[in-house]
C-alpha cells in the first residue's frame, strides 16, 4: 500500500530521483505539510530499493526539536512536515 501512495503523490521523475539519491546513499528530504502522506511517501522508499536495503536514518515525520539530523555526516531519509527558513538554508 505504502508504493502506492508514493506513485499517486509523486511524479515518474521524482520517484527515480529518490530511488536513485537513495542508492547513492545521498542525503533525502521530503518536505509535504500533510503528515499522513508525509509518512508514506518516506517509509514507500524503502520496498522501492529492493533488493536493497538501507542501512541508515529513515524519520517518516522528523519532529522539529530533532531536526538537528540535518547537520548528520550520514546518510539519511528525513520527512519534514514544514519547510522553515531555519532548515531551508540548510
Amino acid at each position: 500500500m505504502l508504493p502506492f501512495t508514493s506513485c499517486r503523490s509523486l511524479s515518474l521523475d521524482n520517484i527515480i530521483s529518490l530511488v536513485n539519491a537513495a542508492l547513492l546513499e545521498k542525503q533525502l528530504v521530503v518536505f509535504c505539510p500533510h503528515i499522513g502522506t508525509l509518512g508514506s511517501v518516506v517509509l514507500a522508499l524503502v520496498p522501492l530499493l529492493r533488493p536493497f536495503t538501507w542501512q541508515s536514518l529513515v524519520m517518516p515525520v522528523t519532529p522539529v526539536n530533532m531536526l538537528g539530523f540535518l547537520d548528520a555526516p550520514v546518510p539519511f531519509v528525513l520527512g519534514v512536515q514544514y519547510k522553515t527558513p531555519d532548515v531551508a538554508s540548510r
